[in-house]
């Protein structure tokens, strides 16, 4: 069964690196829209000049472009049984956007984890990158909390999120995420 994993995590958490770990572990493929939309800029596509106009006028981007990309990425890896989403989508627009385009592609069953971490293990690990600024890193975790809350409660909302305290028990994330999540694959 093709499978969608949409991973949430705070800067410094792990998030990134757990949604790359769960890819490889279950030979999926991790995505970034971040990701996708530089690509797009540097291959300088259609969709790549559209997404630069919008970055250079330091506009938002567009939910119909975001779209677009969504769609683009599915269509590219629509032969993979697992995609991993990492800090996206950023609200619930795209969140829709996601359940709707999805099943285009035959991903049926979509799972949404919340990373809960010490925030204490965050500021240490921010100081740990050079990022001494006690007001700065609460800058980034404050907007961070800001921005995806709503996204977090919709999922809650729509019976998909679990939520998995990772401050005491690094080592075995990936385990307590498919035992969480009920994910499967082929490792």
């Amino acid at each position: 069964m093709k499978q969608i994993l949409i991973i949430y995590g705070p800067p410094y958490s792990g998030s990134s690196h757990t949604g790359l770990q769960i890819a490889d572990y279950y030979k999926g493929v991790s995505l970034s829209v971040s990701d996708l939309m530089r690509k797009e800029v540097r291959e300088k596509s259609k969709l790549g000049s559209l997404l630069s106009s919008y970055i250079q006028k330091g506009q938002v981007i567009p939910l119909s472009v975001t779209e677009q990309l969504l769609y683009e990425s599915f269509k590219q890896h629509q032969n993979e049984e697992l995609l991993v989403f990492i800090n996206f989508p950023k609200n619930t627009s795209e969140a829709e956007s996601v359940a709707e385009i999805a099943p285009l592609f035959g991903y049926q069953n979509i799972n949404t984890v919340s990373l809960v971490i010490n925030e204490q293990m965050i500021i240490e690990r921010m100081q740990q990158a050079n990022t001494h600024d006690v007001e700065a890193i609460w800058e980034k975790l404050e907007s961070y909390y800001t921005n995806i809350s709503f996204v977090i409660n919709h999922y809650e909302e729509t019976g998909i999120l679990q939520v998995i305290d990772f401050s005491e028990n690094v080592n075995f994330l990936v385990e307590e995420i498919s035992k969480s999540t009920g994910l499967k694959g082929t490792s």
